[in-house]
């Protein structure tokens, strides 16, 4: 076994069990770009051998210096469809790294050959520009530690991608910065965006080059990500599963991986109970990555009884008061914006800082038929820890 093959084997290992370790023993760890270059040929030989797979996509950026800015993305790590797994942040369990990227996919090949491609064939290659989302995980403990060629080994810190919606090649290709807007549990953050290579294309001119130098080349299917600015490196409460689609599946029902295990219990609380020591249990197993639990049994509840005696006499149905508390509460979709390229739902609700407590229900109306005013108490509700409480809702109109 080479140097470089037994640094793949370390790296390709942490890299298909999540696992993070110390640097790179001393025997086989690079020292210059050529020694990265090659261990991270190695990696790819060697998981695309392991796990049936093949480079889906590079990441690259323009040289810095003496600094090469390139490694692949694999198939395996490529999704469009949430959920889709990230390892977390070392020293974390719910902080999770990702960097936003220009997506930029390529509908015909770009083989190897002698004469360098131009910029107009790299361009003419391309067939549509996503926005995407990189996912980040390294394989060493402490990468502050580690010298630019053993980051360059392990693939510049990827984990996958996540790709999100297309947007205009043109308007892309000269967005060499622009704003970024991110919602994150209900709110929005802005972020100026900026290219490193100020274009957006340069970096996927100088991969085709590179690309070429070495005797390799750019496979159509394949995407090319240029990196934004800034990183959004902290992501709370993120969960994320990737799994590839498939066109026929097994199973009882949808899941965040390939293959499930479900139980079945006339007891809740025993269900609940070996569920959750069933999924720890095979986290523990190296031979498994992604294992999940579909339980959700940690959101906030608030249960509202119905004075239905009072509601019958002010008319007011039980429907009328579910349709009052989901248009305020729930997600109801009112309307579908159009473009060119994508369409937008527009969700009804009542701002975040309005459901943040049972009070709320204090301000939500129900319309009464037949009544000038109001005649029945306020609406009330009582959190799961505590008694019901009756809840009168009626009102002359929706507030």
């Amino acid at each position: 076994m080479s140097n470089a093959q037994e640094a793949a084997a370390i790296l390709v290992e942490r890299r298909r069990t999540g696992a993070q370790g110390d640097r790179l023993p001393e025997s086989c760890r690079p020292t210059n770009i050529d020694d990265a270059l090659a261990i991270q040929a190695a990696v790819t030989e060697r998981w695309c051998e392991l796990m049936d797979d093949s480079i889906g996509g590079w990441k690259c950026l323009q040289p810095v210096g003496d600094k090469l800015i390139v490694g692949p993305i694999y198939t395996r790590t490529i999704d469009s469809v949430a959920p889709v797994a990230l390892w977390p942040k070392l020293g974390t369990s719910d902080i999770a790294r990702i960097e936003p990227e220009l997506a930029f996919f390529f509908g015909q090949d770009l083989p190897a050959r002698e004469q360098p491609y131009t910029p107009a064939e790299v361009d003419a290659a391309i067939s549509r520009t996503h926005l995407a989302l990189e996912l980040i995980n390294c394989r060493y403990n402490n990468p502050s530690d580690c010298a630019f060629p053993e980051m360059l080994a392990d693939g510049l810190v990827n984990q996958g991608l996540f790709i999100g919606p297309q947007v205009d090649s043109e308007l892309a290709r000269n967005a060499g910065e622009f704003t970024l807007n991110v919602r994150q549990n209900g709110e929005l953050s802005t972020h100026q965006a900026k290219h490193p290579n100020t274009h957006p294309r340069a970096p996927l001119y100088w991969l085709a080059e590179f690309l070429r130098s070495q005797g390799q080349g750019i496979v159509a299917g394949q995407a090319v990500i240029a990196r934004l600015r800034p990183k959004l490196a902290r992501v709370t409460g993120v969960s994320l599963f990737l799994s590839p689609v498939q066109d026929l599946r097994s199973g009882g029902r949808s899941a965040n991986a390939n293959f499930q295990y479900t139980l079945k219990s006339d007891n809740q609380a025993d269900l609940k109970k070996w569920a959750t020591r069933l999924a720890e249990a095979m986290k523990s197993q190296k031979s498994l990555i992604d294992v999940d639990s579909d339980q959700a049994d940690n959101g906030v509840e608030t249960f509202v009884t119905i004075d239905k005696q009072s509601a019958s006499r002010l008319g007011v149905s039980t429907k009328d008061i579910d349709n009052a508390l989901y248009n305020s509460f729930g997600q109801r979709q009112v309307a579908t914006i159009y473009d060119e390229l994508n369409q937008y739902h527009v969700i009804m609700e009542v701002p975040r800082w309005y459901a943040k407590s049972p009070e709320a229900l204090n301000d939500v109306y129900v319309p009464a038929k037949g009544l000038p005013s109001p005649t029945a108490a306020n609406p009330t509700g009582a959190p799961t820890s505590s008694s019901g409480t009756a809840a009168n809702v009626a009102a002359p109109a929706v507030k």
